[in-house]
């Protein structure tokens, strides 16, 4: 599932004009996830690399939402 979310961000960061609410469903896809992880509500095993690459998408996807503001 953090595979699919991550491609997912990818994808939509690389288009030259990403929707508002296609970030905002990343945004909120990778962050109820990454909290998930967190809290231990899911007990997939992630590597880490995988959690700092989740990481560093989920900033980019809200620079970028915050920038539109």
């Amino acid at each position: 599932m953090l595979k699919d979310l991550i491609l997912k961000a990818k994808d939509i960061l690389e288009e030259t004009h990403p929707s508002d609410q296609d970030l905002a469903e990343i945004e909120n896809g990778l962050s109820a996830y990454l909290e998930a992880i967190a809290t231990e509500r899911i007990s997939e095993p992630v590597g880490f690399e995988e959690l700092e690459h989740a990481n560093r998408l989920l900033r980019e996807v809200r620079r970028e939402r915050s920038r539109r503001l």
